[in-house]
């Protein structure tokens, strides 16, 4: 599934370049659940991993108290994985990617904030709107229109002078 994904951006994105337009691909953001798993994939309360990862098929651990569930992640390995496997299946269709394709680090933006999710930190998926903590964001995502809108710019350059075909 993650090929197909990665297919679709490739194609996508290079589309986009031709008609002088960009992709911007936004990273999935850090979750916080205060539970975690253990090595063998079994749901644990113990935080000894920290990877705040979201499991639907498990159910909450039975010693999981109502009220504010978010907490620091750690082992961003683990926590990281969709953007992981997003990116090594880019790099495996086409490893010049990045030359063409925006990327914006929204995971490692949301890593340390586990305190800003929505409804009190019940919710561990969502963040609470602030201009402020999403400043970052916004800064990445200028500078990925700026880097994409340079190479469109030196495409169209190469083109008039006739070393880049159609």
């Amino acid at each position: 599934m993650v090929t197909g994904v990665a297919m679709g951006i490739l194609k996508t994105a290079k589309e986009a370049l031709a008609l002088k337009s960009m992709l911007v691909i936004l990273e999935s953001p850090a979750q916080h659940f205060v539970y975690d798993i253990d090595a063998h994939g079994n749901q644990t309360s113990d935080h000894g991993n920290y990877s705040g990862v979201f499991y639907p098929h498990i159910p909450f651990h039975r010693d999981h108290k109502p009220g504010p569930c978010c907490s620091p992640t750690e082992n961003t390995a683990l926590g990281n994985y969709r953007n992981v496997a997003l990116k090594a299946a880019l790099t495996a269709l086409d490893p010049s990617w990045r030359d063409y394709v925006g990327w914006v680090h929204f995971y490692d933006m949301t890593q340390k904030s586990y305190p800003n999710h929505v409804d009190g930190g019940a919710d561990c998926t969502h963040f609470a709107w602030s201009p402020f903590f999403y400043e970052p964001l916004f800064q990445e995502l200028e500078s990925e229109i700026i880097r994409l809108d340079d190479l469109i710019l030196k495409m169209e350059e190469e083109k008039e002078k006739g070393d880049l075909k159609e």
